[in-house]
């Protein structure tokens, strides 16, 4: 059986393996490779780790695709051969480089970790000083892979409002007051930590009262001498605000902070993108006392819409989406063609999305869902198991990238994005400026392309 070392990303073939390669990496899968084989199986791992690539295997063959598998570095020097989840071609039953019936049946593996950060240095995500000559310039934090949102207060944030699933809105979704939708998010902290492991659901205070009451410093003073080692202690400080000034969320107000540092939040030129926001702090030991070490506010669509935002732009394209979203759904005459009411998914990413061409992270994403396929999905409601999001027979996927500026550098930009957006799905331009004060121009954008994906739904079903 022939295997060869490909690409990842374009999956074009490099070289063949030796004979004395694929037996190794066989005599490896089953655990029986002798010295000489781990050598080379070490060598052979090594060499695809760095440059990026997977191994083909010859066991099968559909039309022009076949099986692959990767090797997965295990640290100093150790590497284990793995399969991914979602393959778009399983290996043939008797091959030695199938899943396990045991790895199939286990649930998924986590799509974020389950650890909070931001209790670094205070500052550590502020914007550059805005070129001279360009007050309109552009900034907001770095978007991060899942794994890696643990390490700043703005991933701690994204991970907060995305296991409380204020990212997605379907045709049905209402959100109830600011009271309601912050027990959503002390709701998700019952599955998150703090370093190393405290429940976090334990030191996240959604009152402002207990910031100011003292109680936030009481409940750390009496976890000190409890806390795990490893970590420090600290809690987390959530709740709406409209304003940000300098290092204070809402002056004046009854949700008043005031950190160490400028608040983290997405600037044009040197003004804060306009609330209203979710605010998160970071409370930590500073001195003798407890203070706000850390602080970012999320800018999101509204009080009653906690979806969240990178700019004024986005936020007319939610409502705007919002309501596509209720068209497409509430159409008779596109249910009796297509059989049935197709589910539909708006959601705003808050991780970086790997694709063949890179990592993109697109402004929105519409997922519809084929009439009557939802409820049976993989990874669908009531099925613990998850075979990859993409799946081209019951669902269709669509990116939505909302255009806030026209100058080269931007689209430019936007030239490297795009092509890997469009490995998610078919990419529609929303052009900000071109939105107006009376909402005409964002109707005419956002009725242009209800009618371009619901022909897209009809030719594919």
């Amino acid at each position: 059986m022939e295997i060869w070392l490909i690409d990842r990303r374009t999956r074009k073939r490099i070289r063949r393996l030796t004979l004395a390669e694929v037996l190794a990496l066989r005599a490896l899968k089953r655990s029986r490779a002798d010295a000489a084989q781990e050598a080379l199986c070490r060598a052979l791992l090594k060499e695809a780790r760095e440059n990026g690539l997977w191994f083909e295997c010859g066991c099968r063959q559909v039309g022009s695709v076949r099986p692959d598998f990767h090797g997965r570095h295990l640290g100093k020097g150790r590497y284990t051969l793995a399969n991914r989840p979602g393959a778009a071609l399983a290996h043939a039953p008797d091959c030695v480089f199938r899943r396990s019936d045991a790895d199939a049946d286990r649930p998924p593996p986590a799509r974020h970790a389950d650890v909070l950060g931001g209790f670094g240095a205070a500052g550590e995500e502020s914007p550059p000083p805005v070129p001279a000559g360009r007050p309109w310039t552009y900034w907001k934090p770095r978007p991060r892979a899942a794994a890696e949102q643990e390490k700043t207060l703005w991933g701690a944030a994204s991970k907060l409002m995305r296991t409380a699933r204020l990212n997605l809105l379907g045709p049905e979704e209402k959100y109830p007051p600011p009271e309601e939708w912050l027990a959503e998010i002390a709701k998700a902290a019952e599955r998150l930590y703090l370093p190393p492991k405290v429940p976090a659901s334990g030191f996240l205070f959604t009152d402002p009262a207990a910031w100011r009451s003292g109680e936030v410093a009481a409940r750390l003073e009496a976890a000190v001498p409890g806390w795990p080692e490893g970590g420090r202690p600290g809690a987390y400080l959530c709740w709406p605000v409209t304003e940000v000034r300098g290092r204070e969320v809402d002056p004046g107000g009854a949700g008043h902070v005031e950190a160490l540092s400028d608040v983290t939040c997405p600037v044009i030129g040197n003004n804060p993108v306009e609330g209203p926001y979710l605010f998160l702090g970071a409370v930590a030991r500073s001195g003798e006392g407890w203070a706000c070490v850390n602080a970012c506010a999320r800018p999101i669509a509204a009080l009653d819409c906690p979806v969240p935002v990178d700019s004024g732009y986005e936020r007319q394209a939610t409502a705007a989406l919002w309501r596509l979203v209720r068209t497409l759904a509430g159409n008779r005459e596109l249910s009796a063609l297509l059989g049935g009411t197709v589910a539909i998914e708006l959601e705003k990413p808050l991780t970086l999305i790997e694709t063949v061409e890179g990592a993109c992270l697109p402004d929105f994403q519409l997922t519809v869902f084929r009439p009557g396929a939802y409820r049976h999905l993989p990874g669908g409601p009531g099925d613990p198991r998850h075979s990859g999001r993409f799946d081209p027979h019951d669902r269709a996927r669509y990116v939505i990238e909302v255009m806030g500026f026209d100058d080269p550098e931007y689209e430019r930009s936007k030239r490297r994005t795009h092509p890997r957006m469009a490995r998610l799905g078919q990419v529609f331009r929303m052009e900000g400026k071109e939105f107006g004060p009376d909402g005409k121009g964002i109707d005419r954008q956002r009725q242009k392309i209800t009618a371009d994906i619901a022909r897209d739904m009809l030719s594919r079903w």
